[in-house]
C-alpha cells in the first residue's frame, strides 16, 4: 500500500537530518512511501511481562528501503501499537513513527551504498541499567564492576525509605556512579527527603533524573545546592534551561533529528526507548553522533532488560562497550529478511 503523508509533512521534508560535516544526505521531500511491518514480543528477564511493538519496512518514492523500530509505551502516552500503524496507513505521524520514518531512511541510504552506518565511528560506552532495584544484590554489584562499568542506571519508584536504605547498602562502597531515574514519581517536598536521605552520597550520585514533573524554578533551586538534574519526559520543556536540567535524555525513538541538533546549552545522554535491537542500535549510531568522541557515557545497552532473540544475540554479552551486529544500514540483514512483512492497510 502506498502511504501519504498528509499530517507533519513539514516538519520531515526539505531540511538536513544530520549536519552537513557528516557527509549523510538529509532526509529529502517524502510524498509517499510503502510501508509493511513486522510486529515482535519482548519478554522481560525479571517479570512476567512482555512488551508488543513493530519493525517497519519502508520503501521511500526515492527507491531507498530502510527498516526502523515503532516500539510504544503507553504508559508514557504513546497510542498503543494497533493505533500507531493504523495512523500511519491513514498517513498520519505520531511522534513515534515521525521518528521512526527518519530512522528508516538513515537506514535506507547507508544500506543503499551497500555500507554500515557505522564506518569509521565510534560508539561512546554506556551505564548498566538495573529496572528493578530488589534484583540487584551485593554480588551483582560487584560483577557490574568487574565487567568494566563504570555507571549505573536504577529506575526508582515513590518508596523513598525503602530505596534509599537499599542505595547505601548496595553502592556506598563501590567506584560505580549512579544515575537515578526517579521517573516522576515524587512531590518537591518528598524529594528533598529523599536527597536528605542519600547525605554522604553526592559524589556517587551523577544525576537525578525526572524526580518530579518539570518545574524550571524548583529545579533550579535543587541544582543551585549540588546536585544534577536531567530531564527525559519534559526534555522539550527542559532545553535551553541549563540552569534547571543540565542534562537532557535523548530518546532517538521520540525526538526527531531537528530537535536533538539544536540542543546544544546541555549535556546530551542518549538513551534507547527500551524496545527492539533495531531500535537500540539506530540510538547508538545518534550517540555516536552527538558525542562523536565518546566523552560522555550512554544509555545503549537495554537489550538486557529481556531475554536474547534472534537480534540482541548480535550485541554485546557483558561490559560497557556496544557490540555492532555484521551488515549494512543498522545491520541484521540475515534476521531481517527472515521475517514475515506484513503490507501497511
Amino acid at each position: 500500500m502506498v502511504i501519504f503523508v498528509k499530517k507533519n509533512l513539514e516538519n520531515i521534508t526539505t531540511r538536513s537530518a544530520l549536519p552537513p560535516a557528516t557527509g549523510v544526505a538529509g532526509f529529502r521531500a517524502v510524498n509517499s512511501m510503502n510501508v509493511s511491518y513486522a510486529t515482535y514480543e519482548l519478554e522481560a528477564t525479571s517479570s512476567p511481562l512482555r512488551r508488543e511493538g513493530a519493525l517497519l519496512k519502508v520503501v521511500f518514492d526515492s527507491g531507498i528501503m530502510g527498516y526502523a523500530d515503532c516500539h510504544p509505551w503507553p504508559e508514557r502516552g504513546d497510542f498503543l501499537l494497533n493505533e500507531q500503524l493504523q495512523k500511519l496507513a491513514q498517513g498520519e505521524l505520531t511522534p513515534l513513527t515521525h521518528c521512526a520514518l527518519e530512522c528508516a531512511f538513515l537506514d535506507g541510504e547507508s544500506r543503499a551504498k551497500g555500507k554500515s552506518l557505522f564506518t569509521h565511528r565510534k560508539i561512546p560506552r554506556s551505564h548498566f541499567l538495573v529496572t528493578h532495584l530488589l534484583d540487584c544484590t551485593p554480588e551483582k554489584v560487584e560483577k557490574i564492576v568487574q565487567q568494566g562499568y563504570t555507571h549505573l542506571k536504577l529506575k526508582g519508584k515513590a518508596d523513598i525509605e525503602h530505596q534509599a536504605k537499599r542505595i547505601r547498602l548496595l553502592f556506598s562502597k563501590t567506584s560505580l556512579k549512579l544515575r537515578l531515574d526517579l521517573n516522576e514519581s515524587l512531590t518537591p517536598q518528598t524529594f528533598r527527603h529523599f536527597l536528605r536521605s542519600l547525605e554522604g552520597l553526592e559524589q556517587q550520585i551523577d544525576f537525578i533524573e525526572d524526580p518530579f514533573p518539570f518545574n524550571p524554578s524548583e529545579w533550579r533551586a535543587i541544582q543551585k545546592e549540588g546536585w544534577v538534574l536531567a530531564s527525559d519526559r519534559h526534555v522539550h520543556h527542559a532545553c535551553h534551561k541549563p540552569e534547571s536540567a543540565q542534562i537532557l535524555i535523548i530518546k532517538p525513538a521520540l525526538q526527531s533529528f531537528a530537535d536533538w541538533q539544536q540542543w546544544t546549552h546541555q549535556t546530551r545522554i542518549v538513551t534507547s526507548y527500551l524496545g527492539h535491537p533495531v531500535g537500540q542500535v539506530t540510538a547508538a549510531y545518534i550517540a555516536s553522533e552527538i558525542d562523536p568522541l565518546g566523552s560522555f557515557v550512554h544509555g545503549l545497552l537495554s537489550h538486557h532488560v529481556y531475554r536474547p532473540n534472534a537480534f540482541s544475540r548480535h550485541l554485546n554479552g557483558e561490559g560497557p562497550g556496544f557490540i555492532l551486529p555484521s551488515g549494512t544500514g543498522c545491520g541484521f540483514d540475515q534476521e531481517l529478511d527472515q521475517l514475515t512483512w506484513v503490507v501497511l492497510k
